[in-house]
């Protein structure tokens, strides 16, 4: 088989009840040019295993099976990153899907594929997208439904808060561009964030205004592991835009401590800090110095999370004695 113009590249794990459909909207891709699907499953439990096998012997030549022999851990970054290093280097471009999601046109390798050929200066596209629950969580909607133009930059990308637009289904990289994976980026709880912003650097990002798949939202979704009051995932983020600063080569330095501080600000009200004055004390200094916010924000912070109890008593103390009808 000659070397694929485009490696699809589909982690899984205990998608059991989305798996079919998902290796079935690529395998349906109508193109001209050759593809692979390198099919990752990262130790699951329940059925997803015996499925990717019974796909892997229908279509050999096609499918790549790779079956972890245990979990990698993550929300499936290590599990991503190894099979984009072990077998995804050689492609011109790179799709991902990942198992509980699904491509809904099967001319949508095509179109990319047509657009970032003709348009070298390009790093990545992204297409409209349809975000449905499973459990009945929410409405469906459309990712992009309100989105003004169709080419993106890196500066689009970076924020004073976390910006996301592009649904990792909808997406396809120019390999060159993404390049080597940085290390850190397998502790990262975030991989599209991050993998957006360090295609974005080497290209521009193209939009294509039609919803050519769907992200599903389900309660074992990633994103429902997002949990703003634990520490584990706020020092993750603080984590991961740090590094991004540094991978920016701190172009954006401004934007990227502000966008940090928030994380700081959040674990003010973090469930593991809750009475630890000191930690608390640290997190409010931090988030002043980053933030730098307006000085009613910083009097209140201050007076919360700064100033000694008995400083407090001993104020309103003093208060009451000038003002003993108060």
């Amino acid at each position: 088989m000659n070397i694929p113009l485009v490696s699809v590249l589909m982690i899984t794990f205990n998608h059991e009840k989305f798996i079919k459909e998902a290796l079935e909207s690529i395998i349906c891709q109508k193109t001209n040019f050759e593809f692979q699907i390198v099919l990752c499953d990262d130790c699951s439990s329940d059925n997803t295993p015996t499925i990717c096998k019974e796909y892997k012997e229908k279509y050999p030549d096609l499918i790549t099976l790779v079956l972890n022999p245990q979990n990698m851990g993550g929300n499936g970054m290590p599990n991503l990153m190894n099979g984009y290093s072990k077998y995804c280097t050689k492609s011109k471009y790179l799709a991902i899907c990942e198992g509980d999601d699904y491509w809904t046109s099967p001319d949508k390798l095509q179109k990319q594929v047509n657009f970032m050929e003709t348009n070298p200066e390009f790093a990545l596209s992204f297409h409209n997208a349809e975000v449905i629950s499973f459990e009945g969580i929410h409405s469906n909607y459309l990712l992009n439904s309100g989105i003004e133009k169709d080419v993106f930059s890196l500066d689009d990308l970076i924020g004073e808060d976390e910006i996301w637009f592009m649904a990792t289904a909808s997406i396809v990289y120019r390999r060159q561009a993404l390049g080597d994976l940085p290390a850190w980026l397998h502790d990262s709880l975030s991989g599209d964030i991050p993998m957006h912003i360090l295609a974005a650097r080497n290209g521009k990002i193209k939009y294509l205004d039609e919803p050519m798949s769907v992200y599903r939202k389900n309660l074992g979704g990633t994103s429902f592991t997002d949990n703003k009051k634990d520490e584990k995932f706020l020092r993750n983020r603080i984590f991961m835009y740090s590094n991004l600063n540094d991978e920016t080569n701190r172009v954006f330095n401004k934007r990227f401590r502000k966008n940090i501080s928030r994380y700081y600000l959040m674990m003010l009200d973090c469930e593991q800090f809750k009475g630890k004055k000191i930690s608390l004390a640290l997190f409010a200094l931090k988030y002043l110095n980053m933030a730098r916010p307006s000085w009613s924000e910083r009097k209140e912070i201050i007076k919360k999370y700064l100033l000694p109890d008995f400083l407090l008593i001993l104020k309103r103390k003093i208060v009451n004695l000038f003002n003993p009808s108060t």
